[in-house]
């Protein structure tokens, strides 16, 4: 009675984390968009026009032809790009874009008030060289914008939903029939044996999906990288450019934040490779499209 409930319990654990997994990307505006999505006084940010543009021009290139309409952008709270769904799901895929996509120019990050304060005074941190230093690693160009689109497509476009919403689910299954099977392997062991014996198996496997699933998530994001680089030297280049700001950001932001009580929180580690990592990829592609040329 009791392996039947058990087996009960954990074929509704697998199925819940199935929905749970899949839910945002089968419904990505419901969940993902409402969300992520950044509002000033509850209005939609509007998408930058670029956006669109750079869709157009790196799509082709990575093979994706058709179903740009099944893609649709929003402005997202988050500082790094995000996607969720599939053009071939009914609800299409969606895209958000940090605020940093309108900056291609200095004099465009003065246009948005967030950035001053009340009193009219400018933050120190965008005063002086320092300041000017600070806001470089905002602007991006059309290059850098294309690099980041065209990285979230090559998520898209490889279907890495599929394995990020599989992993957890069937690495729970697998590890209660390999535990519910230990009696086997020592059936002359005392109970008490064969229980530290399973639960010493849910433990060893926890920490093996822990690493599987870091490596997962650092092969994904390796390989969008390198999809997308490969599709155009020039893109390619804007990827660099973009690593390199960044990695200056966010040497500011910790500054910035050493000052005061809080501290910089980073998902490099687990979710994502560490900054470092992916650009000596990048520039290692870079040197071999070079190299290419000649």
């Amino acid at each position: 009675m009791s392996s039947i409930f058990m087996r009960v319990a954990v074929g509704l654990t697998t199925g819940t984390l199935i929905c749970l997994k899949a839910v945002p990307h089968v419904f990505p505006h419901e969940y993902v968009k409402r969300t992520m999505e950044l509002k000033v006084d509850s209005t939609e940010v509007a998408v930058p026009l670029r956006c669109m543009e750079q869709l157009a021009r790196i799509a082709p290139k990575l093979g994706v032809n058709d179903k740009h309409e099944k893609i649709s952008f929003f402005v997202c709270k988050s500082l790094f790009p995000l996607s969720a769904g599939a053009t071939w799901l009914p609800n299409g895929a969606v895209i958000g874009v940090p605020l940093s996509f309108f900056f291609k120019q200095e004099q465009d990050i003065g246009r948005f008030q967030q950035i001053v304060h009340k009193d009219g005074q400018v933050p120190f941190y965008l005063q002086g060289k320092a300041g000017s230093k600070f806001k470089d690693t905002l602007l991006l160009s059309d290059d850098s914008v294309a690099f980041l689109i065209g990285h979230e497509l090559s998520h898209i476009k490889s279907v890495h939903l599929a394995s990020q919403v599989l992993l957890a689910p069937s690495w729970l299954y697998i590890t209660y029939e390999v535990a519910n099977k230990t009696r086997k392997l020592v059936p002359k062991a005392p109970i008490i044996i064969d229980g530290i014996f399973k639960v010493s198996l849910c433990l060893l496997s926890y920490l093996c999906y822990w690493r599987a699933q870091r490596y997962l998530n650092h092969y994904q994001e390796f390989k969008a990288d390198e999809m997308c680089a490969r599709s155009d030297r020039d893109v390619a280049v804007g990827g660099v450019d973009w690593m390199l700001k960044t990695m200056k950001f966010n040497s500011f932001m910790r500054f910035i934040h050493d000052r005061g009580t809080t501290r910089v929180k980073s998902s490099e580690g687990y979710t994502h490779p560490k900054l470092l990592e992916r650009l000596r990829k990048l520039e290692v592609i870079v040197d071999e499209m070079r190299k290419g040329a000649f």
